[in-house]
């Protein structure tokens, strides 16, 4: 999987409706980006832009993070790169062909000290641990627990980082970080918003760092982001932050 900006699978005859709508999104974000080198990375800037508050360290229960085109590979830079000594709970949207999932969970295990699960309906949230959100499903948190569900798509996907990300405003108020990864589009940014406006912090990757800087862009176009930061500093933020 490595320089993977979109990972798409076969699908079975009968999954040709819900295998449709992900790939047309993937082209459709793709269309007009450069073609990735054999290995490549997300470029590297030290471009740090705060645009409101600084955070203050340790008061975070929730990560929640929305990621799209380009996303794996970003998710990948930042959960190997954070802490064991983990006091939080990390949740995360990937917008993803249905298929994949389960490899992603078995991929970010071999390279994360925090342990990395696929979500499942009633999982009570645990720090240290990483739960990403399964094929086709809403991903939401009530009183600590994973709540799965298969209400209508937000902004053309679901799972949708929006769902996630309100949820966590609403069940974290002032104690959740709201992370916006690469990728076209506007889901996340509600979520975002309502991160920030119930007293969290938010953080979106900037551009030369994002492989679509789309996101992002919207959510800091909407008044929603603190700070935008490089896809390098990012992990050391949340240990800091996450302390």
């Amino acid at each position: 999987m490595a320089g993977a900006t979109a990972l798409v699978n076969k699908p079975a005859k009968d999954m040709l409706g819900d295998w449709i709508q992900p790939l047309i999104n993937n082209i459709d974000s793709l269309t007009g980006l450069e073609t990735p080198r054999k290995k490549s990375r997300p470029r590297i800037s030290r471009t740090r832009q705060v645009l409101s508050k600084k955070p203050r360290p340790g008061k975070f229960k929730a990560v929640g993070i929305a990621s799209s085109t380009g996303g794996p590979m970003a998710l990948e830079h930042i959960l190997k790169n954070l802490k064991p000594q983990f006091s939080a709970s990390i949740l995360i949207v990937q917008h993803i062909t249905p298929g994949f999932s389960l490899e992603l969970v078995n991929w970010y295990n071999k390279i994360s000290p925090l342990e990395v699960r696929l979500a499942q309906k009633g999982d009570r949230l645990q720090p240290a641990c990483v739960y990403l959100a399964p094929d086709n499903q809403h991903m939401e948190v009530t009183n600590h627990h994973i709540t799965l569900h298969s209400k209508p798509q937000v902004c053309g996907f679901r799972p949708s980082g929006t769902v996630l990300l309100s949820s966590l405003a609403q069940n974290f108020p002032n104690q959740s970080l709201g992370i916006i990864l690469t990728g076209m589009g506007k889901d996340g940014v509600e979520g975002m918003t309502q991160i920030k406006e119930t007293g969290g912090y938010t953080i979106a990757q900037d551009k030369d760092s994002s492989v679509v800087f789309g996101m992002p862009a919207r959510a800091i176009e909407a008044g929603a982001i603190d700070v935008v930061a490089s896809l390098e500093e990012i992990p050391q933020m949340i240990n800091q932050m996450v302390a």
